[in-house]
């Protein structure tokens, strides 16, 4: 698979696999420079239910290509055995491919996140955990200042 950046200047390849096969591997390219800007282990989100097939925590670019964003957990794994739930959105900037703030997003228990197409806003929707209801939030990126979030109930 790959994915170029909105903004064109960026490409993403990856040799997606199952988890049974192995890790997956992704890097990030300068389409300019024709050069690696960064390469990571594919990590796989816990299914929602027992009979669900792992699924890839693929990359997210932002509407401008300033940013790319994917979904991991604490405790990261590549092992379809050892799955976690997913408690954190880490989000890089173009093109140094360094965390932002040298920090996650942590949003626990998120399920799917996308970027806004006009705008460098995630939204993100975690599941229902324990007495935690499930919610949906909007988050501004760079400020990471919520801007709305709504819990289902």
């Amino acid at each position: 698979r790959m994915s170029f950046s909105p903004c064109e200047q960026y490409l993403l390849t990856c040799d997606f696999r199952s988890p049974r096969d192995g890790p997956a591997t992704v890097l990030f390219w300068s389409i300019a420079e024709s050069k690696i800007l960064r390469k990571f282990t594919l990590s796989f989100s816990k299914p929602l239910n027992e009979n669900d097939m792992p699924q890839p925590n693929l990359f997210k670019w932002s509407y401008d290509g300033k940013y790319v964003a994917h979904m991991t957990s604490t405790s990261e794994s590549t092992s379809a055995s050892d799955l976690k739930s997913n408690d954190l959105i880490k989000i890089y900037t173009m093109p140094d491919m360094k965390l932002l703030d040298s920090k996650s997003l942590r949003t626990n228990g998120v399920v799917d996140f996308s970027w806004s197409p006009s705008d460098n806003t995630i939204s993100y929707w975690a599941a229902e955990e324990g007495n935690t209801p499930a919610r949906v939030s909007l988050i501004s990126i760079p400020s990471r200042i919520e801007l709305r979030q709504k819990k289902f109930i």
